[in-house]
């Protein structure tokens, strides 16, 4: 009977320990979200820097494998890992995660993606940003119309390296769609086009859902003032694979490493502590 009494202890002392570790957590995403609201360059530079270091060494190897387990789950967020991305490491993750928490989004219902190793704010996380404002009470009356998309199509011709024509066919969706609300007691009316990118086999609906979020990410942008990016998915994902490394690679001129070879030869140190060619002095 004392055993099972002091395993109900543990139990509710572990219960007790998350429930204070999320609260704390809690408690830093407000902290980062306010400070990078702050007005003033380095007041929120200084803010905001302070509250990521916080964020960040709370966000321990412990929790992060907790959070790591949402990664491509249904209920989670998604990412592009494949052959082509690898597997994001734990570091990328929490990096996302932090830029996540600073516009108040969450790791759960698909708010946010990793795509090309950024993150990306999905079309449930501007639902939930715009929903977050409502019950702000500051947003009343959202309301959007969604027209069938116009599909247009073109077509380009060229040789390949090899010498080989080829022709590419593109398609692109037109769409326009009314927005209206009251945003702190002042209607807002806007009528917006979007042009979506058509894969084959695409449906209207599928393109009338990317232009959802095009058209959220855009009402949530002109109310709280923030430039957010409403590129479409497939685009960031590119976009993210095309970067790559841009430093210049410095090499040491030959004279020198003739010079260090010959020296250790003679089993003498080489002089590392001098400059490399191309460092700054």
């Amino acid at each position: 009977m004392t055993t099972n009494n002091n395993t109900e202890k543990l139990v509710l002392s572990k219960a007790e320990r998350g429930e204070q570790l999320a609260g704390n957590l809690d408690a830093l995403s407000v902290q980062i979200q306010e400070a990078w609201l702050i007005e003033g360059n380095f007041a929120r530079t200084i803010a905001y820097g302070l509250a990521v270091a916080e964020l960040r060494e709370a966000l321990n190897e412990k929790v992060m494998k907790a959070l790591m387990k949402l990664k491509n789950s249904k209920m989670g967020f998604r990412t592009d890992e494949g052959p082509k991305t690898g597997v994001y490491s734990m570091e990328v993750v929490r990096d996302a995660v932090i830029e996540a928490a600073t516009l108040g989004l969450q790791c759960v219902g698909n708010q946010f993606n990793i795509l090309g190793g950024n993150m990306y704010v999905t079309k449930e996380g501007f639902t939930f940003l715009l929903r977050q404002l409502v019950r702000q009470g500051r947003l009343e009356g959202m309301r959007f119309v969604y027209h069938p998309a116009e599909i247009k199509e073109s077509s380009t011709q060229g040789v390949s390296r090899s010498g080989e024509v080829y022709q590419k066919i593109e398609r692109e969706g037109l769409v326009k769609v009314e927005v209206s609300c009251v945003w702190d007691g002042k209607p807002v009316e806007e009528c917006l086009e979007f042009v979506i990118r058509v894969n084959a086999g695409m449906s209207q609906d599928a393109v009338l859902g990317k232009a959802e979020r095009k058209a959220k990410a855009w009402l949530f942008n002109f109310l709280t003032d923030q430039a957010i990016s409403d590129g479409e998915a497939e685009v960031q994902a590119e976009a993210g694979k095309e970067m790559r490394d841009v430093t210049p690679k410095v090499r040491e001129p030959e004279f020198l490493r003739a010079a260090q070879a010959e020296a250790a030869g003679r089993g003498v140190e080489p002089q590392d502590k001098l400059p490399m060619f191309g460092e700054l002095v």
